[in-house]
Formats: C-alpha cells, structure tokens, sequence
C-alpha cells in the first residue's frame, strides 16, 4: 500500500465520522477539568482537552463471552487526523454533553505509519 492510498483511506475514514458523528471532548490523563454542567469553565488541573468526532456504537455482551465487556459498554470510534499524533491511554476519558466515558481500552488502527481511526472501549463513567 503506498502512501497516497494511506492517505486516502484516511480520508475517507475522516469523512464518515464527519457525517456520522457527533462531538465529544477529549480530556488528557490527568485534567479534572470540563464540568458536565459547566464546560466553560475549563480545567482545573493538569492536562488538556480537545474536541474530536465520535461515532458510538453499543457493544453486546453476549456477543464478546469471556471478555472485560459490561452491559453498557460502547465502542468509540475517532479519527486520528486532528490528534497531532496524540496517543489515547485508558487514563484520559470522553465527556460526551452531560455523559463522561472511561476508556477501558484503546486501540489504534494503522496502515504504515498512517494512522486511520481510533476504536475506544468506553464504559459509563458518570457525570
């Protein structure tokens, strides 16, 4: 795969979670920021947030046996471009309006060195 398809098929990915998704915060490991009933606010501790598109789709347990998989549970789905190669751990979290997702597990999907999407494991965390 050369590295125009690379950047194709990122396109195209960015172009699907543009039409399909909504936006989310992204807040980085460590921020105790973003209030769900007052964003304007801003943090109040280390780390930062950043706006990203989201589209979530819900996980059934029963399809996944055996797995760390809860009744609730969602899978997120990102786009890389816009991250500025920001990697996503499980300490950062999505606040979703008045809704706050854990990342439970994050995982990146790549071609080459091109990176596509983001598919976040994502539990209710509270608001």
């Amino acid at each position: 795969m050369s590295l125009a398809d690379e950047l194709e098929l990122q396109d195209v990915a960015e172009e699907l979670i543009d039409e399909f998704g909504r936006d989310v915060q992204l807040v980085a490991e460590g921020a105790t920021d973003v209030s769900a009933t007052e964003p304007w606010k801003g943090k109040t501790g280390p780390g930062a947030s950043i706006t990203v598109s989201a589209v979530f789709q819900a996980m059934n347990k029963e399809l996944v046996p055996g797995t760390a998989v809860q009744i609730g549970d969602s899978l997120a789905i990102i786009k890389s471009k816009g991250l500025a190669g920001r990697e996503i751990t499980a300490a950062d979290r999505l606040v979703d309006g008045t809704r706050q997702w854990a990342i439970i597990a994050p995982v990146e999907s790549k071609a080459g060195n091109t990176s596509f999407v983001w598919f976040l494991h994502v539990r209710d965390a509270g608001a």
